[in-house]
């Protein structure tokens, strides 16, 4: 990777650098862009940069398209840089630098090698072998996501595709809250070959209505299509986690300074705004705070929110973008007709001259960086964005 510095860096800035399938990631390594000791404040404007960075494609990782991306924060600023097109318009915050094609391993691993937290080595259904389980997400509040991660090991060729099952048990109630194929369906197990080994992944939302307290996660793998109930499989449990309450707030939150109406998507409508100052010099902190309503939930997509201070030439000088209430509070779990507070801690750049700037804020999917649409209070489409205020940068 070779860097030009565009201006003298003002933090101590880390690459990640992750191979993902567009949903997971399935290796990541952060580190400094060049040598450990040749942090990015001791670079110089002019002066193009080159690291390089290994990387793996890790044992199990199902065979498919995959890309390797990259993302850029600095130490302790709490989100990752904007990559933007032309320099001046936000497009997301990683950039492809390549492809991989991985392709199905042409061995048997060493199932010593494999580090797999809690080993479980359950027969399923004859064909396959459940090696172990982790639940990633110890503790989740309601509404939002789980992370687990299973290891299968196919015994021998699969007589047919299977289903992964997912039930969550909280003392009496029980819940299915996922069905999908392993690998997201994208390497169906009648393609499995004797003695493989693949790695699982799978993303799922904690019901609204979940129990609070220590919550089992179970699967059954069930021929596709069939219920589990039909097929009578064998239920294995994988981990626990701990589901958490969070007050709901229903009344509008008092310290709105502008009231605003714009719906965002068909679940959010922002509907006030509060920003710490109109003026601001280089290095400033803004501390904008952003009000809003649930219509809905989001569904099984979590939506990061993003706000940005611009220059006349769109060129973004602030910014921090992630899920509302500092991912406290995500927008699978909201509650129609809920208010929710929003903060966000805006670092004017180093480089930012005096002028007049604006501050645009909306919503994205984090897997595309696919911005939702806005909609004005006369239910005209505006864009993708709103733009909540004006700062003079002295």
């Amino acid at each position: 990777l070779y860097w030009d510095p565009l201006v003298q860096p003002a933090y101590d800035y880390i690459i990640s650098v992750r191979l993902t399938d567009g949903q997971y990631y399935w290796w990541r390594h952060d580190d400094r862009p060049a040598a450990f000791n040749y942090p990015t404040t001791y670079w110089r404007v002019g002066q193009v940069v080159a690291g390089q960075r290994d990387f793996e494609v890790p044992v199990g990782t199902p065979p498919g398209t995959y890309s390797l991306e990259i993302g850029v924060y600095g130490q302790g600023v709490g989100s990752d840089l904007n990559v933007l097109a032309g320099g001046k318009t936000p497009i997301g915050t990683s950039a492809k630098v390549a492809t991989i094609e991985v392709k199905p391993a042409s061995a048997i691993p060493d199932l010593t090698a494999l580090a797999i937290p809690n080993q479980v080595n359950a027969g399923a259904n004859g064909d396959v072998e459940l090696l172990g389980s982790a639940v990633q997400t110890p503790r989740v509040l309601r509404g939002g996501t789980i992370d687990l991660t299973l290891w299968w090991q196919a015994l021998k060729i699969p007589s047919t595709d299977y289903d992964v099952q997912v039930s969550l048990v909280n003392g009496a109630w029980r819940q299915v809250v996922a069905t999908e194929g392993p690998a997201s369906g994208n390497y169906p197990t009648s393609r499995w070959t004797s003695g493989e080994v693949i790695v699982d992944k799978h993303r799922f939302v904690v019901p609204i209505g979940t129990p609070p307290g220590p919550t089992q996660v179970l699967i059954q793998l069930t021929p596709h299509g069939v219920d589990s109930s039909v097929a009578a499989a064998a239920t294995i449990p994988v981990g626990t986690t701990e589901v958490i309450d969070r007050k709901i707030v229903t009344t509008l939150p008092a310290e709105i300074q502008v009231q605003t109406d714009y719906r965002l998507g068909d679940f959010a409508r922002l509907v006030g705004t509060s920003l710490s100052s109109t003026t601001a010099r280089a290095g400033d902190h803004l501390q904008l705070t952003l009000f809003w309503q649930s219509l809905a939930n989001s569904g099984e997509v979590g939506y990061t929110a993003f706000a940005h201070l611009l220059d006349a030439q769109n060129v973004v000088k602030a910014q921090q973008d992630h899920p509302p209430g500092v991912g406290d509070v995500p927008t699978t779990g909201w509650s129609v007709g809920e208010y929710i507070t929003d903060h966000y801690d805006l670092t004017v750049a180093a480089d930012a001259t005096p002028g007049s700037y604006v501050v645009e804020v909306g919503m994205y999917n984090p897997a595309n960086g696919q911005r939702l649409s806005v909609v004005d209070s006369a239910g005209n489409v505006a864009g993708d964005r709103v733009l909540v205020g004006t700062v003079q940068v002295k």
